[in-house]
């Protein structure tokens, strides 16, 4: 099984959320469960068992291949 992180993902949005939970985290411990207790409470998501396979271009793990960003960055070489 390939366990990389996402080559993009350092510069996503969802990294700087979780750069700044993390800090927030360190200066009041239990903040991240608080929110996520919060979310649970709001919104009743029925859990579906997703099977991860892998990109059949870059070989990171998805739902779907290609994965977002290969389907991404081929759109972007399309219009160039």
């Amino acid at each position: 099984m390939h366990n990389e992180e996402c080559p993009y993902s350092v510069t996503s949005l969802r990294s700087e959320v979780k750069l700044l939970l993390n800090k927030i985290e360190e200066k009041e411990k239990g903040t991240k469960r608080n929110i996520f207790n919060s979310f649970e409470k709001t919104f009743k998501i029925k859990q579906e068992n997703i099977k991860l396979n892998n990109c059949e271009n870059c070989g990171q793990p998805t739902a779907r291949s290609p994965c977002k960003a290969c389907e991404i960055t081929e759109e972007i070489k399309s219009k160039l």
